[in-house]
């Protein structure tokens, strides 16, 4: 059971670099929490980066999102607590859900002291991770068969031939040797040539489209990325339009 609380929204920084602090009171009873109720202090984008990361961790889940950015106005009384209760009740529905209420990057979020560290670390070994199992799926759509040996070496070492291996004519062990097969006939236990080769030809493919899918989910990370900093782009700009000239 989560209580969740934002509160005492407050700006902080110089004309430049200013931004909204919020208060995060959680009062929870998991385990997997150091002390039953945590203060800590977050900012629009820790938010932000919480919902990326749930997001991206858990595809296909609905995760609530944040309010929506605004280049205008964002310090004004009443968007600031427009935000803030948007901001309150996006935490209460992540809370409420049992797929999130353990997660790590959610128990960070709510008691991390040190967040600007913690939560560069959680995003550094997710995409350590996923660069990982891309590498893997990639090798393993090069070569659906690594570390499995050949039909020559097979022959050659003595070992058993698979029917396909046979059916593409490679020597039974102990043999000279042989005639290319014909290659509509049937294998000798019975299996379709042809088939085998087929399904063989979808391993291949299924490895590739593995390695799409990868290639897609950086591709839309580093677009989301260039939507955030063009943002933060037009903030920056804002500021300074904002700033006396004399």
């Amino acid at each position: 059971q989560y209580q969740i609380q934002v509160t005492n929204p407050h700006k902080v920084g110089d004309a430049i670099s200013s931004y909204i602090l919020y208060n995060v009171i959680t009062t929870t009873d998991c385990p997997a929490y150091r002390q039953p109720t945590t203060v800590v202090h977050r900012r629009y984008r820790d938010f932000l980066w919480l919902y990326t990361q749930l997001a991206h961790r858990y595809p296909g889940a609905i995760v609530p999102p944040p309010p929506e950015k605004s280049a205008l106005g964002r310090f004004a009384d009443d968007f600031v607590e427009s935000r803030r209760a948007a901001l309150e009740v996006m935490l209460n529905r992540i809370a409420a859900q049992r797929l999130y209420e353990e997660d790590p990057d959610v128990v960070l979020f709510f008691q991390s002291n040190d967040f600007a560290a913690d939560s560069r670390a959680s995003t550094i070994a997710a995409h350590a991770a996923e660069e990982s199992l891309y590498t893997v799926s990639a090798a393993h759509g090069a070569d659906g068969a690594a570390g499995a040996p050949s039909s020559a070496a097979a022959a050659a070492s003595g070992l058993p031939l698979s029917p396909s291996d046979l059916g593409r004519g490679a020597a039974p062990h102990g043999g000279g040797p042989q005639a290319t097969p014909d290659p509509h006939a049937p294998n000798p236990d019975g299996t379709d040539p042809y088939l085998t080769h087929q399904f063989e030809h979808l391993q291949a493919l299924e490895g590739q489209l593995r390695h799409l899918m990868r290639a897609l989910e950086v591709l839309g990370r580093q677009q989301r990325e260039a939507r955030g900093a063009a943002t933060d782009v037009a903030v920056s700009l804002d500021t300074l339009a904002q700033v006396p000239l004399d």
